[in-house]
C-alpha cells in the first residue's frame, strides 16, 4: 500500500473517531436525552374559527392529519408546528382553508433527530360537509366515522390513510406510498389507487363502482358490494373475501395471486401473468380458462354468466357454492 494511501486511511478513522467522541461527549451532557439533538423546536398552537363552512380544504407538507368532534358546537384546530413553520386557517366563501408557510432556510432542515412529527387535530362541529378535500407531502390521515360527506379527494406522497366516514359521492384517494384503510362506510363510488402500499377493505357499500389499483403490496377486501368491481396492478396479491358485484368483476395483475372466497358478479374476467387463481363463487358460471404451464380445475358448468380466467404462469382453481 503507497505511504499517501496509509496517510489518508489513517487521518479518514482519526476524524471518524473524534466524531463520535464529540457526539458521545453531547449525549453526556444532555443526559443521552435523544430530543436535544433535535434542532427544531416544536410548537403547539390553537386556532379558533368563528365562521360557518360547509367544505373543508387542506393543503400541507409533511403534517399528521386527525379530524374529531369538537364537543362544544364550534370549530378549533390544534397545530405541531416545528420553528419558522406556520399554517393558516381561515374561512373563504364557505370553505375552511387550511395552508403552511414554510420559512426555513437549508440550515434549518438540517434535524439530526426528532421525536415529533408536524400535525394538525381538525375538531368540527358538525356532523355533515359537502367536501373534503387534502393534499399532502408526507403524513398520515384519520377521519373517523363521525362524519358524513358529499365526497372526499385525498392526494399524498407518503402517508397512511384511514377513512371510516362515508360520502354520498365519491370517495378518491391516491397515494405514492402508504396503505389505505377503509370500514364500514358508503359512497357512490371509490377511486383508490396506491403506488406501493396494500389495501384493506371491509363492509363497504357503493351503489355505483369500485376501482382499487395498487402496485405493489397484498390487498384485502372484506364484504363489498357494488355495482362493478375494477382492479389492476403489477406485483402483489389480492384476497376477496364477500366481495358481490351486480355486473362486472374484472382484476388484472403482473405477478401476485387472486384468491377469492363466496364473491360473485353477473360476469368476471381474471388476467395475471404470474400467479394462481383459487377461490369460491356463489353461482354459476361458464368458465373460459387458459394457462400456459398450470393446472386448471373448474366445473363444467354451461349456464350462468361469462368467467373467464387466463395466466400464463399459475394454477386455476375454482368451485362454486
Amino acid at each position: 500500500m503507497k505511504q499517501a494511501t496509509k496517510i489518508w486511511l489513517t487521518a479518514g478513522a482519526f476524524l471518524v473517531l473524534a466524531g463520535f467522541l464529540l457526539f458521545a461527549g453531547a449525549m453526556t451532557l444532555n443526559h443521552w436525552n435523544w430530543s436535544a439533538l433535535g434542532s427544531s423546536k416544536m410548537d403547539t398552537r390553537t386556532v379558533e374559527i368563528g365562521d360557518p363552512f360547509q367544505k373543508i380544504s387542506i393543503s400541507t407538507d409533511t403534517d399528521d392529519i386527525l379530524f374529531a368532534p369538537s364537543g362544544n358546537g364550534s370549530c378549533s384546530i390544534v397545530f405541531l408546528e416545528r420553528e419558522k413553520v406556520t399554517h393558516n386557517a381561515a374561512v373563504t366563501d364557505g370553505t375552511l382553508a387550511i395552508s403552511v408557510a414554510d420559512t426555513r432556510n437549508w440550515l434549518d432542515h438540517l434535524v439530526i433527530f426528532s421525536t415529533e412529527s408536524p400535525a394538525m387535530t381538525v375538531y368540527l362541529p358538525q356532523n355533515t360537509y359537502d367536501t373534503l378535500t387534502i393534499r399532502e407531502s408526507t403524513g398520515d390521515i384519520s377521519i373517523p366515522n363521525d362524519f358524513t360527506f358529499g365526497s372526499i379527494s385525498i392526494d399524498a406522497s407518503t402517508g397512511d390513510v384511514e377513512c371510516l366516514s362515508s360520502a354520498s359521492d365519491t370517495i378518491r384517494i391516491h397515494l405514492d406510498t402508504g396503505d389505505i384503510r377503509m370500514e364500514n362506510l358508503s359512497a357512490k363510488d371509490l377511486d383508490l389507487k396506491v403506488s406501493s402500499g396494500r389495501m384493506d377493505l371491509r363492509n363497504i357499500f357503493c351503489t355505483g363502482n369500485v376501482k382499487a389499483d395498487f402496485t405493489t403490496g397484498k390487498s384485502e377486501f372484506y364484504g363489498v358490494f357494488c355495482k362493478s368491481f375494477l382492479s389492476a396492478g403489477d406485483t402483489g396479491d389480492i384476497s376477496l373475501t364477500d366481495v358481490i358485484a351486480e355486473e362486472e368483476m374484472r382484476i388484472e395483475r403482473t405477478t401476485g395471486d387472486v384468491e377469492f372466497a363466496r364473491c360473485d358478479a353477473s360476469s368476471l374476467t381474471v388476467k395475471t401473468d404470474t400467479g394462481d387463481v383459487e377461490g369460491t363463487l356463489l353461482t354459476d358460471k361458464v368458465f373460459i380458462t387458459k394457462s400456459g404451464t398450470g393446472k386448471i380445475d373448474v366445473p363444467g358448468t354451461t349456464e350462468g354468466g361469462r368467467c373467464e380466467i387466463t395466466t400464463d404462469t399459475g394454477d386455476i382453481k375454482i368451485s362454486v357454492k
